[in-house]
């Protein structure tokens, strides 16, 4: 049995489009089953594949894998020529503390910048608590590239699989356009998101 992976729409869930960032990275022969969320059966419908009713859901030979996080560390498993984590011990530390902080925190930024990829249209006013949160965010890479980023690189690199990062840079260029300055790094995000929310 081929790997599959059950999302929702990437467009929208930021959850399904990590999970499907770190698939692709990892090079896996893996089949997308995508379900429609908000729907009055859409729970019904992933209870099927998964759970905990929610996605995303890596199924496997041996059972499902749930939550992205626990989805990423299959793969890197799975998939070690891949090295979606760093090979040396405390980057790779490093890389797992900032993903989880990614995975678990910054409520305030998903609460007023939540995942739209339809939506090109910027805030007119950025709550206090979301700027907190980028600032904080700004801080995380800033220190990884100071620490650890190769000759012209774009992003952080303490964890090769850019899924995280990507998810966020997205979230703040759509909403935050006129107050962001222009960047390859960002450009570069921004048509590879596309691209992949288009297959």
């Amino acid at each position: 049995m081929a790997l599959q992976l059950v999302i929702g729409d990437k467009n929208y869930s930021s959850w399904s489009l990590r999970a499907a960032l770190a698939v692709d990275l990892a090079g896996a022969d893996c089949e997308e089953l995508r379900v429609r969320l908000f729907q009055p059966d859409s729970r019904a419908q992933l209870l099927r594949y998964s759970p905990t009713g929610k996605v995303p859901v890596l199924l496997t030979e041996q059972g499902a894998v749930w939550d992205s996080l626990a989805i990423a560390e299959y793969l890197a498993e799975c998939y070690p020529e891949a090295q979606l984590w760093p090979q040396e011990r405390q980057a790779r530390a490093l890389a797992r503390s900032i993903c989880a902080e990614m995975h678990s925190g910054f409520t305030a930024l998903r609460s007023h910048l939540p995942m739209d990829l339809a939506r090109d249209k910027a805030l007119a006013e950025l709550p206090d608590e979301a700027q907190a949160d980028i600032d904080r965010i700004c801080a995380i890479w800033a220190g990884c590239r100071e620490r650890y980023a190769r000759p012209a690189s774009p992003m952080p690199s303490t964890h090769r699989s850019p899924r995280d990062c990507a998810v966020i840079m997205w979230r703040c260029r759509q909403r935050l356009r006129p107050m962001l300055k222009p960047s390859i790094a960002g450009r570069r995000s921004s048509a590879g998101i596309r691209q992949h929310c288009r297959r």
